[in-house]
């Protein structure tokens, strides 16, 4: 199935009240993947925003998207680092910027803000900027320690990469162990 068929498929599955539920899935939190290919990652997020503007016409869904990569500008902003940051992002490789930032850039703070930003008033989550925010913090991390923290409604990590229902694999080359999530929508690529 191709990406534009996957694609299509959101929306019905949203729609689904099933879905938004959580219903079938057992005693599992409702977090899903909807994994794609790194390059085709404009074109995802542009579908993303088309997603969001159909419900917010429709007012039948309220849809929040948190990208991860502003979680951790606001986690820098707030901390007042940023300008400091982002100079230094200029001098330093990638691995000494990781380092000098873990401490802020922990996996409970951001979550933490991904809790505050969530809020209540929603219906699905949209968790995206999973490549944007890379080295800095890691999608399975996120979710891993987000299981407990957000309610019982769907979170849907779009998620440049593949996911196998054993592993996600970041732009089809980093693995990390995850299996608690489900396929927003099958591939033929992992399926």
């Amino acid at each position: 199935m191709s990406l534009d068929d996957r694609l299509n498929q959101i929306i019905p599955r949203l729609e689904d009240p099933a879905f938004l539920a959580n219903q079938g899935i057992g005693n599992e939190i409702g977090f899903y993947v909807f994994d794609y290919p790194p390059e085709d990652e404009l074109k995802v997020r542009a579908h993303v925003a088309l997603i969001r503007r159909h419900f917010e016409k429709t007012g039948t869904i309220r849809i929040v998207e948190i990208n991860l990569f502003d979680v951790l500008l606001d986690i820098l902003k707030g901390k007042k680092v940023l300008d400091k940051v982002l100079l230094s992002e200029l001098q330093w490789p990638p691995q000494k910027l990781k380092s000098n930032l873990a401490p802020l850039t922990r996996v409970e703070n951001v979550v933490n803000e991904i809790v505050r930003q969530v809020g209540q008033n929603h219906d699905i989550v949209f968790l995206t900027g999973v490549g944007s925010a890379f080295p800095l913090i890691r999608g399975h991390e996120v979710l891993n320690n987000l299981h407990d923290k957000l309610d019982r409604k769907p979170l849907v990590l779009f998620y440049p990469g593949k996911y196998t229902m054993q592993e996600l694999v970041l732009f089809g080359i980093l693995e990390a162990n995850y299996y608690r999530a489900f396929r927003l929508v099958p591939d033929a690529r992992t399926t």
